[in-house]
């Protein structure tokens, strides 16, 4: 009884200096009003020794994740940020794809998934299109379904990566792209961790990058398009079953193209590596780079 009474003595208090805004009044470009929200929300934060936010699929949501995510980065909090709808998955693409290079996009801070999700098949703009990732994603053993991606690069759920993607499950994807394509992510300088890729097709095709001239359709993994060199990553733990990848060349069940192999205990079940040559222009003689576990490595 005693710990019930601090509980809603502690829930009392923190309700008395609820902030009572609705975000969407703020899409106007009063930045004025938008500080001092913003200001009130982070001192709440660090007076409760708040670790976790979370926010609901209702009205307003996506306005409100924008604001959490901008007030996390500007005031440096160390808080965790959990996506628990659609929604919340919306807007951290959203709000990745539209910084700018001057702002550090969550470097050192986890965006965590404590729902599953689906995607519905709409079209998807991987996170990190444009600009890069770079915090921490921890799926917590959660599954996204029916993603859907159609870019000419990059693609995947998540694009361009200088952090970590861990513990997210991705089922029912298809991804269509020209040059760096995998289900989790399709570049990045960093560490794939834990994650499962199942019921996928990936395909990566040729394209005219100008008259007569022929490129790309390279760099297709089942979870990872390309890992960068200078660093010293992780692909380790990571699950691939029921998978088409269709490419031209540097293509692998678990990654495409890596600089040097580091991949540790991963597992392939019912995968399937079809070479495209239609288009054929590293010539007759040229040996396409494909294998199980990686495409190339070097």
């Amino acid at each position: 009884n005693k710990l019930e009474t601090v509980e809603k003595d502690y829930i009392s208090q923190l309700l008395s200096e609820y902030i009572g805004t609705y975000p969407y009044l703020m899409q106007s470009g009063r930045v004025d009003e938008q500080v001092h929200y913003m200001e009130k929300a982070q001192n709440l934060i660090k007076k409760y020794n708040v670790e976790i936010i979370a926010i609901g699929n209702g009205t307003a949501s996506r306005e409100s994740e924008k604001m959490i995510a901008d007030m996390i980065k500007k005031y440096n909090l160390s808080c965790k940020y959990v996506i628990v709808s659609e929604e919340g998955l919306w807007s951290l693409a959203d709000h990745v794809n539209s910084g700018t290079k001057a702002i550090n996009t969550f470097a050192g801070k986890t965006f965590k998934l404590g729902v599953d999700i689906d995607l519905k098949n709409q079209e998807w703009t991987p996170i990190g299109s444009g600009f890069t990732f770079d915090g921490t994603f921890d799926g917590d053993g959660h599954t996204i379904k029916n993603l859907n991606v159609n870019v000419s690069e990059l693609a995947g759920l998540f694009g361009s990566v200088h952090g970590t993607i861990k513990n997210v499950k991705v089922k029912g994807a298809k991804i269509s792209s020209h040059h760096y394509a995998g289900t989790i992510v399709g570049y990045i300088y960093g560490n794939v961790m834990n994650c499962e890729v199942s019921d996928a097709i990936i395909t990566n095709t040729v394209e005219e990058v100008s008259t007569g001239v022929y490129d790309n359709g390279d760099k297709t993994g089942g979870i990872v398009g390309y890992v960068g060199e200078n660093g010293n990553y992780q692909i380790i733990d990571n699950k691939v079953n029921n998978v088409v990848i269709t490419g031209y060349r540097d293509m692998g069940g678990i990654v495409g193209y890596l600089k040097k192999n580091i991949l540790t205990d991963n597992e392939i079940s019912d995968l399937t590596l079809v070479v495209d040559k239609t288009y054929n222009y590293k010539g007759a003689s040229y040996v396409q780079t494909v294998g199980a576990y990686y495409g190339f490595a070097g």
